[in-house]
């Protein structure tokens, strides 16, 4: 007994249906367990030049290779603002005082801040600065529409130089920042870690009596369902601890 020609089309076609119920069979066991689905990070800036991002990353795919992952960058206010309304599962955010509701985080990086200007400032050749040195000059202030944003770390070096700092430029991340400032136009107050953003013409320097600090963390919500996501937070946030260990 043999099958017609329609009858092999039919086996085939059937053939390829049950193996498809089988793999999505599958891949549901597997999303059940967190170790497949689609986890979508947000970050800001100091999150990948830092090394967090792809320190996280490298340390869950180790176990969740099959877990797909969609990076985004975006600056703190709008990463709360997604993760509130789902568009992201994870963020990488600055502190604030205050969170959406259902929104949780924990600090797991600090680092203190540098004075970025062109390499040819005159301050540039003293190597480190006080901050009564920066007394006189323009500074780029990141984050400057955030009532939260790096204004605060303005006003305390102004503090601790005595003096009243002149905001010449406003912009809406370090790296515009970074830019003007390597371009000549001020002189831009950054976290350390922003040193490893690759920027021609820069010159960071340390502020000796300047011991302010930021930091950075990791966000997410409260009552997470996805086992991939709850995964990704704990390893994660496992291997950030073992670091700074």
């Amino acid at each position: 007994m043999s099958l017609t020609d329609a009858g092999h089309l039919f086996h085939a076609e059937a053939a390829a249906a049950l193996r498809h119920i089988e793999r999505a069979d599958q891949v549901g066991r597997l999303a059940a367990r967190g170790l497949a689905g689609v986890i979508r990070v947000g970050y800001v800036a100091s999150g990948a030049s830092s090394g967090l991002l792809s320190m996280m990353l490298s340390e869950f795919r180790k176990s969740h290779e099959m877990v797909r992952i969609e990076v985004v960058p975006m600056e703190t206010p709008r990463q709360l603002e997604a993760l509130s309304d789902g568009q992201i599962d994870v963020g990488i955010v600055r502190p604030r005082r205050l969170y959406p509701a259902g929104v949780i985080t924990k600090v797991v990086q600090t680092e203190r801040l540098l004075a970025a200007m062109t390499a040819s400032h005159p301050l540039a050749r003293r190597g480190t600065v006080s901050a009564c040195a920066l007394a006189d000059q323009s500074f780029i202030v990141p984050q400057f529409t955030d009532e939260e944003g790096f204004g605060d770390a303005l006003a305390a070096l102004g503090t601790a130089g005595g003096f009243t700092p002149h905001l010449e430029y406003r912009v809406q991340d370090f790296i515009s920042a970074i830019c003007l400032a390597s371009a000549g136009y001020g002189v831009a107050i950054v976290p350390e870690s922003m040193q490893n953003f690759s920027q021609p013409g820069i010159f960071y320097t340390q502020i000796a009596d300047f011991k302010f600090s930021v930091h950075l963390a990791l966000a997410h919500r409260r009552r997470e369902i996805s086992p991939a996501v709850r995964a990704f937070v704990q390893l994660g946030t496992e291997a950030l601890n073992g670091r700074g260990s």
